[in-house]
């Protein structure tokens, strides 16, 4: 079976230091939720990596950053988009 870590961006996220935990690699793929990864402008959350780390395995956000997705591409292995059902 393997391991997976999904990380979202809420503030319960900021409440304890995991990051160097998360970023070891023994939790498995870790999966980021939207601006988890890094805020829209492309700045990095270098505040947050104390807390959640900054290992992106997987990026997963929704169709309104589909381009970003695009342009970011080259710089992560997989990026999931997803499309709310009410779309």
């Amino acid at each position: 079976m393997k391991k997976a870590l999904i990380i979202g961006n809420g503030p319960s996220c900021l409440e304890y230091e995991f990051g160097k935990h998360i970023d070891s690699g023994e939790l498995g793929e870790v999966f980021r939720i939207n601006r988890g990864y890094k805020q829209d402008d492309g700045s990095s959350n270098k505040h947050t990596f104390p807390n959640v780390g900054s290992r992106t395995d997987v990026w997963v956000c929704s169709d309104l950053r589909a381009q970003l997705a695009i342009d970011r591409q080259k710089e992560l292995n997989k990026i999931l988009i997803y499309f709310p059902k009410f779309k």
